[in-house]
């Protein structure tokens, strides 16, 4: 799978998910060339709510995709890494 981090930048830089690349959900549309369609994307925001959006976004564009609920807030919070 893909892990996609719809944040803004700074958010982003502040800490993300290892491995995540970085599209911000106001940017998503104009990057899906960057986004494979044969794998499963998962996307991740701080709380859910902006990555809820990207997911619909994405589905209606074809991708099997997945909401990382909870966010960043709940990967930091299971003790999961975080590269700032």
């Amino acid at each position: 799978a893909m892990l996609i981090d719809v944040r803004e930048s700074h958010e982003y830089r502040a800490g993300h998910a290892p491995g995540s690349k970085h599209i911000s959900l106001g940017s998503l549309e104009s990057k899906f060339h960057e986004i494979p369609k044969e794998r499963e994307i998962l996307v991740i925001c701080q709380s859910g709510m902006r990555s809820s959006q990207a997911a619909a976004i994405l589905a209606r564009a074809g991708y099997q995709v997945k909401n990382v609920s909870g966010g960043m807030t709940n990967w930091q919070r299971a003790g999961l890494k975080v590269v700032r």
